[in-house]
């Protein structure tokens, strides 16, 4: 493999066993393959969740001249080479039995007749033609008509794949009488972290798990986006650790929101504002409201017994000790205030937030856990404590320490239902 191919081609699955997330959809392709050859094959599913990639590895699958039933195809033979560069870059050029159409630009009855017509011939070089039609449902619907015969009887040797991100707009009949039907998902952030660590093993890169969660949701779980996000960051900084990997692309890190809800509910005023600093000159507000809504609902999650994935042991105690030192009608306050800061001036209503009653019964006495950090020993841990509790009996004796009462209202628990219109969080 030459040393500048790019990652998204690099390590793009080229088999079933290596092909990211979707379980299930492979358990039932292997269950399929077993029993026989499904000619006609339906993939559905968003834009990015890997539906090209699994049609392409199906067909190595049927094009494979020494498949082992158990094992899937060899990866050896000279099919399988040729299909592993045809997987990873789309290039057909030198297959001869592989036709990839895209119905974004042929949506033509003249385009599917070329492709009906060539169906009548056996294949060149093995035992089956492949058909691969991308974003079918973009087909005219005299297209799709023309293509109701074939799908009903198509030729022994052909296999006919469709995806598509719009099966409702599919001809009934088309979505019927494919044999296999997959719903393809995005993989799940833990998938995509686990990709990440194998990449940069194999580059014999450092990384940390933060560095590779904190890719994997910028690339919102799309693998392509995932490969070419790490590639940037390791070539660009040298590793994937979350410091890097927020240096690069500028991301807020987890440890400056645990800042952040340190000293807002410890009424730390002056570390607050050194957040607020922070915030001001490396990051953006806006984008520091996104990353601690996202924390916010995420700790939520988790402090109500729902599976997060993507966190280690450390970082799930971590959010569940803070959030459970949280009342409930705090927490509403938070997610409240939150809907309303990007109204008017962000940054003055970040700065007045730490001086809002949050609940009466939060005060001085309110610890709350830092992020956690690795390597950082007991002493440095009291050094830090101490340092903080002198900066908040400085910030008590200072005109900032003369709370300044915000006009944040706080809302009932049955409020908080209208902010939970939202899907579960990686």
């Amino acid at each position: 493999m030459a040393e500048n191919i790019s990652f998204a081609r690099k390590y793009r699955p080229t088999s079933l066993e290596g092909y990211v997330g979707n379980k299930v959809a492979k358990d039932r392709v292997q269950r399929y393959l077993k029993k026989g050859r499904p000619q006609t094959v339906l993939l559905t599913g968003s834009s990015g969740c890997g539906k090209t990639t699994l049609a392409r590895i199906l067909a190595k699958e049927y094009l494979c001249v020494d498949r082992d039933d158990e094992k899937g195809a060899c990866g050896e033979c000279f099919s399988c080479t040729m299909m592993d560069e045809y997987i990873r870059t789309g290039a057909t050029e030198d297959i001869a039995d592989i036709y990839e159409i895209d119905s974004a630009d042929k949506s033509g009855k003249k385009d599917i007749d070329a492709m009906l017509g060539s169906m009548e011939y056996p294949p060149m070089a093995g035992d089956w033609k492949v058909y691969i039609i991308d974003e079918v449902h973009l087909l005219s619907q005299g297209a799709m008509g023309r293509l109701l015969k074939s799908i009903e009887e198509p030729p022994e040797y052909v296999l006919m794949i469709f995806c598509t991100t719009n099966p409702e707009k599919l001809l009934p009949t088309i979505r019927n009488r494919c044999q296999l039907k997959l719903d393809i998902t995005k993989p799940s952030t833990a998938d995509i972290v686990k990709l990440l660590e194998r990449v940069c093993l194999e580059e014999g890169k450092d990384y940390n798990i933060q560095g590779l969660r904190m890719l994997a949701v910028r690339s919102d779980n799309v693998v392509r986006d995932a490969l070419n996000n790490i590639e940037c960051v390791l070539t660009s900084r040298g590793d994937a650790t979350d410091k890097s990997v927020s240096e690069e692309f500028r991301e807020v890190s987890d440890k400056l929101v645990f800042d952040f809800y340190k000293s807002l509910l410890e009424k730390d005023y002056m570390g607050y504002i050194d957040v607020m600093y922070t915030i001001k000159t490396s990051f953006s507000f806006e984008q520091f409201l996104i990353s601690l809504t996202n924390f916010t609902k995420r700790g939520i999650y988790i402090i109500n017994g729902v599976e997060v994935e993507g966190l280690s042991v450390d970082e799930l105690k971590a959010y569940t000790k803070l959030f459970k030192q949280i009342k409930p009608t705090v927490i509403s306050t938070i997610l409240s205030t939150l809907r309303r800061m990007n109204v008017g001036d962000i940054e003055a209503n970040f700065m007045s937030f730490v001086y809002a009653d949050l609940d009466g019964d939060i005060g001085k006495e309110t610890r709350v856990v830092v992020a956690p950090t690795e390597g950082t020993s007991v002493s440095d841990e009291t050094k830090f404590r101490n340092s903080n509790l002198e900066k908040l009996e400085s910030a008590k004796l200072s005109k900032g320490s003369e709370a300044l009462v915000g006009e944040m209202e706080t809302l009932g628990i049955e409020d908080m239902s209208d902010f939970f219109d939202l899907e579960k969080v990686e």
